[in-house]
C-alpha cells in the first residue's frame, strides 16, 4: 500500500486548516490578533487607547453578530452543524469584545491612582482584648460595617466580622474576647499604601471579600473598600465623558 499520497494529503489538509485559521483571525474583529492590530492603528492614530479600544470592540461585536444572525439560517435548511459553530464564534467574538472593553475602562480609570489616595484613614477598630458583649453593643449594633480590624499595641492583629461573632453562644459573650475569635492577620489579605488602586481591586475580587486593610510596616493606616474603588471608576469615567 502506497502511503505517500496519503501522507501530503493529510499535510495539505493540516496546512489549509492553519491557513483558514490564520485566515479567520486576521479578521478585523477585537479581541482576534487582527482586531488587535486595527486597534493598534486607532490608538497610534488618536493617542488615546480608550477610544481606540471602544472602536475596536464595535467593530467586534458588529462582527460577532454578522456571524450570528447572518448563519442562523443554517439551523432551519439542514446544517445545524454549520449554523451552531458560527452562533457560538459570534458569542465568543462579542463576549471577548465586551469583556476586553471593561477591561481596558478599569484600567484606564485606575492608571496612576495607589492605594493611600483613595482609601478610608479613619478606621473603627477594636482592641484585641475587648469582650464580645461590647463588641456587639458598641460596635456591630451602632454601625453597618460588616467586621472590624483588631489591633494590639496599635498593630494589626486580625480582622473580627459578624460571623466569628456568631459562632459564639450569646451567653457565652462576656468572657469571650475579640482576639479569641478573630481571623488572624496572618490569614487576612492586606494591601501596602503604595499599591496600585488596581491591584487592589483585583485582590478584592480574587479573594471575594468586601475590604480589606491597608498596612505599612504591620500598623493599619487605613482600609480600602470595593466601593472606594467603584466609585473612583465612576466618576472619572463620567469625567471623561
Amino acid at each position: 500500500m502506497d502511503v505517500e499520497p496519503a501522507y501530503f494529503a493529510s499535510l495539505e489538509y493540516g496546512a489549509l486548516v492553519n491557513l483558514l485559521l490564520g485566515g479567520f483571525n486576521m479578521i478585523p474583529a477585537f479581541p482576534l490578533d487582527g482586531g488587535r492590530v486595527f486597534r493598534a492603528t486607532l490608538w497610534h492614530r488618536s493617542k488615546s487607547l480608550l477610544r481606540a479600544t471602544q472602536t475596536a470592540s464595535n467593530v467586534g461585536v458588529a462582527f460577532a453578530y454578522l456571524f450570528i444572525f447572518g448563519r442562523l439560517g443554517f439551523l432551519f435548511t439542514g446544517f445545524f452543524v454549520n449554523g451552531i459553530w458560527f452562533v457560538f464564534i459570534g458569542l465568543f467574538l462579542k463576549n471577548g469584545a465586551e469583556a476586553s472593553l471593561r477591561q481596558t475602562i478599569l484600567t484606564d480609570a485606575l492608571s496612576g491612582v495607589i492605594v493611600e489616595d483613595i482609601m478610608t484613614r479613619n478606621v473603627d477598630t477594636i482592641e484585641a482584648d475587648t469582650s464580645l458583649t461590647d463588641v456587639v453593643q458598641n460596635y456591630f449594633a451602632r454601625y453597618k460595617h460588616g467586621g472590624y480590624p483588631i489591633l494590639e499595641g496599635g498593630r494589626l492583629v486580625g480582622i473580627l466580622t459578624l460571623q466569628d461573632v456568631r459562632k459564639v453562644q450569646r451567653e457565652d459573650w462576656g468572657h469571650v474576647r475579640a482576639r479569641d475569635v478573630m481571623t488572624s492577620v496572618s490569614k487576612v489579605e492586606t494591601v501596602s499604601p503604595e499599591e496600585t488602586a488596581t491591584d487592589a481591586l483585583m485582590r478584592l475580587s480574587t479573594r471575594d471579600v468586601g475590604r480589606l486593610p491597608v498596612v505599612r510596616e504591620g500598623k493599619l493606616v487605613g482600609i480600602i473598600t470595593r466601593s472606594d474603588v467603584t466609585h473612583l471608576i465612576k466618576m472619572r469615567t463620567e469625567l471623561r465623558g
